[in-house]
């Protein structure tokens, strides 16, 4: 801008007499009219430069102000997506805990399995053992005939008490012991 408000100077034909005004030793040699009509145009410079700097200010205070608003609202944003945050973490270790409860009842599974396995093992080894007998000729009570009703009642009933309390289980020596009879 200063060179086109220069170049604009240099092509006004009164820039010379007032170029001539500011290099002259004796402002008494000066028209007074010449005078008056710099100043006029020094002062009317200045406002508009006057007027173009508070245009500028003015536009400047207008797009500070969009981007404090601008500003303001991603905040406001930031601190809702904060909540959210805090919310989605509670859920997250809720969820964690839940799944470690899960994990540590995941045990009853796998002994499900193998106790199944085990009496299918059980079963394989009983119907052998049927078939040994069937084929020497040797006779072996059904499984009905050889449980009494009260007894396979009475097993029945223990079962509906739930798991024993460690107090009134076997030990292991008479597990082992049971084991060994079978030998």
């Amino acid at each position: 801008m200063v060179r086109s408000s220069t170049s604009r100077l240099a092509s006004d034909p009164r820039f010379e007499q007032r170029l001539a005004f500011v290099r002259s030793s004796e402002p008494s040699t000066v028209d007074p009219a010449l005078l008056e009509t710099m100043v006029k145009s020094v002062v009317s410079s200045l406002d508009i430069s006057s007027q173009r700097a508070e245009a500028g200010i003015a536009s400047l205070k207008e797009a500070a102000e969009r981007i404090g608003q601008q500003l303001q609202q991603r905040v406001e944003q930031g601190k809702a997506l904060q909540t959210d945050l805090s919310y989605v973490i509670d859920l997250g270790g809720a969820l964690a805990d839940r799944l470690e409860g899960t994990k540590a009842c995941s045990f009853q599974d796998i002994t499900g399995q193998r106790i199944t396995k085990v009496v299918k093992a059980l079963r394989h080894i009983e119907s052998k053992i049927d078939a040994l007998l069937t084929v020497f000729g040797a006779d072996h009570p059904s499984d009905t005939a050889s449980v009494p009703e009260t007894a396979a009642a009475g097993a029945q009933a223990s079962l509906l008490n739930g798991p024993q309390l460690p107090e009134a289980a076997n030990s292991q020596a008479d597990i082992d012991a049971l084991m060994a009879s079978f030998d």
